[in-house]
């Protein structure tokens, strides 16, 4: 099986689907396809969903296949697949056909992932988790996954950004202004934005806030949150330049 047929195997939509992606989380079948398929995002927590001991399960099993990121580059993908997996039904034909061209990217990247100098980590709820990235992780497709909230895309476990530290980070994901941008700051602030780029063509709008979901400008917020930046055009970059960038 090819690598394109890999990723096409473990990033699918939930519609339509009875069973999570991951047998390993088979005993939270309901929980976690109700999850995806039907998901509420504003004002939800996973304790307000009583979503542990789930959570814990998620971390653990995540602690037992990441390794250890020795490149001085990380590409850091934050909810990839949210809108392939969980909105794709939602989306007008201009957004889906933004949506493939994003997904054929990011496999791209993942596919040539060999090639470049740098370790993969992604940024995840515990229900995506669940059902779609713990594949890619089992199969040494990513490097390291760490958990977010379940709304704000910001780390759980605010010491994981300890492995980041005294490195350069290539950020993509979803979403620009939102879940994303909250990355961008969060790097920024603890490794200085001389260490942090977003990738362009790896990065998605909201449906819901733009009729194109490839942004025009990349957003991140001030350091105490109350304002919202334009992003520095020479710390974005496309993924043909960051292969010229950490190429082997």
């Amino acid at each position: 099986m090819d690598d394109d047929s890999v990723l096409e195997k473990y990033v699918k939509s939930a519609v339509g689907r009875d069973l999570v992606g991951n047998p390993d989380f088979l005993k939270y079948n309901r929980r976690v396809i109700d999850n995806v398929r039907n998901r509420v995002d504003i004002g939800q927590t996973y304790e307000k969903n009583n979503d542990y001991p789930f959570v814990d399960e998620c971390r653990s099993h995540a602690r037992r296949f990441n390794r250890a990121m020795t490149s001085e580059n990380v590409i850091v993908l934050v909810h990839p697949f949210y809108l392939s997996v969980c909105r794709w039904n939602s989306l007008i034909d201009i957004q889906k056909s933004d949506l493939t061209d994003y997904k054929n990217k990011v496999f791209d990247l993942l596919n040539k992932r060999r090639s470049l100098d740098a370790n993969i980590a992604i940024f995840d709820t515990a229900h995506f988790y669940a059902d779609c990235t713990s594949n890619l992780l089992k199969k040494g497709i990513v490097d390291a996954v760490y958990f977010t909230g379940y709304d704000n895309g910001v780390l759980e476990i605010k010491s994981d950004l300890e492995y980041f530290k005294d490195k350069n980070i290539f950020l993509g994901g979803a979403f620009n202004a939102k879940c994303l941008s909250r990355n961008i700051t969060a790097f920024i602030n603890e490794i200085g934005s001389e260490h942090v780029w977003a990738l362009r063509d790896l990065i998605l709008n909201h449906p819901d806030d733009y009729k194109s979901l490839k942004p025009k400008e990349i957003i991140y917020f001030t350091k105490n949150s109350n304002s919202i930046k334009n992003l520095s055009h020479d710390r974005i970059i496309s993924s043909e330049m960051l292969s010229s960038m950490i190429g082997k």
